[in-house]
C-alpha cells in the first residue's frame, strides 16, 4: 500500500539572538546588552539631540540622521566606556591574538538613524574600519516571525524590520545569512566589512538606533590610511 505523503504548513519561530558571540555563517557576530544607567544617558543625548539632519550616504533611504555627539561628563564617558567594552568583549570572543582591550581602541564616527514605515537600508559595508555596532534605543516594531506560517523556509523567511549580515554564497549546510530582531538595549558588534542591511517594516512607528565605527588605535595601515 502505497503511503500518501502530505506537506504540513508549520509555525515560524526564531529563537531570539542571546548574548554573547556567534558563528552561525563564517565571521562572528556579538551581541550585548547596555546598563539602564548607560541606556538612559543614550536616551536623554538622543531625545535631546536637535532636528538637524546630517545624511550618511549608507542610511540616505531612511528620514533622517543626526550626529551622535558625546561632551565631557561623567556621564558621557561612561558611555564610551561601556560601548568600547562591548567591542572589546568581541574581540575577546574571536582568540588571544585578536583581542582588544578598551584602551586600544578609538572611536572613528557615531550617529543616530531614524527609520520608519517601508524604509529601508540598502545592503553595505563599512571597509574602512574595524569594528562597526549598533545599539538600539527605541524599536516598537513588531516581532515579524509572531504567527507566521511558511511551507519553505528558504524563501518564505519574515524579515519584517530585521537586520541582516550576509558573507559568502548560500550552499548546502553554509548558511550566507543572518538575521536579528533587535530589541531595546541590543548592542550588537560584527566587523565593519561584513555586508549588512536593515529590512522595512510596515508599522507605523518610529525605530531609533545608534550606529558607530571603531578602529584599533595600533593599526598601522588604519592610521596611514587617516
Amino acid at each position: 500500500m502505497r503511503t500518501q505523503q502530505v506537506h504540513m504548513s508549520k509555525l515560524y519561530t526564531r529563537p531570539l539572538m542571546k548574548d554573547g558571540i556567534h558563528r552561525y555563517m563564517g565571521p562572528s557576530i556579538y551581541k550585548g546588552k547596555l546598563s539602564e544607567s548607560v541606556f538612559k544617558t543614550i536616551e536623554d543625548i538622543v531625545f535631546k539631540r536637535q532636528a538637524e539632519s546630517v545624511k550618511d550616504l549608507l542610511c540616505s533611504t531612511t528620514t533622517g540622521n543626526d550626529r551622535f555627539e558625546l561632551n565631557e561628563t561623567p556621564e558621557h564617558y561612561d558611555v564610551l566606556v561601556e560601548i568600547m567594552q562591548h567591542v572589546s568583549n568581541y574581540t575577546q570572543g574571536l582568540n588571544t591574538i585578536d583581542f582588544r582591550d578598551i584602551d586600544e581602541l578609538q572611536v572613528e564616527n557615531i550617529w543616530i538613524n531614524y527609520q520608519h514605515k517601508d524604509e529601508v537600508i540598502h545592503p553595505h559595508t563599512h571597509e574602512a574600519t574595524e569594528f562597526s555596532f549598533v545599539l538600539y534605543v527605541r524599536n516598537p516594531v513588531p516581532l515579524a516571525d509572531a504567527n507566521h506560517i511558511y511551507n519553505d523556509r528558504s524563501v518564505d523567511d519574515p524579515k519584517d524590520g530585521m537586520i541582516e549580515w550576509r558573507y559568502g554564497e548560500s550552499m548546502f549546510l553554509a548558511p550566507n545569512r543572518f538575521l536579528h530582531h533587535p530589541e531595546e538595549r541590543d548592542i550588537v558588534v560584527f566587523p565593519g566589512w561584513l555586508e549588512h542591511q536593515v529590512h522595512p517594516f510596515s508599522a507605523d512607528v518610529e525605530r531609533i538606533c545608534v550606529a558607530g565605527n571603531i578602529y584599533t588605535v595600533d593599526n598601522i595601515f588604519t592610521e596611514i590610511d587617516r
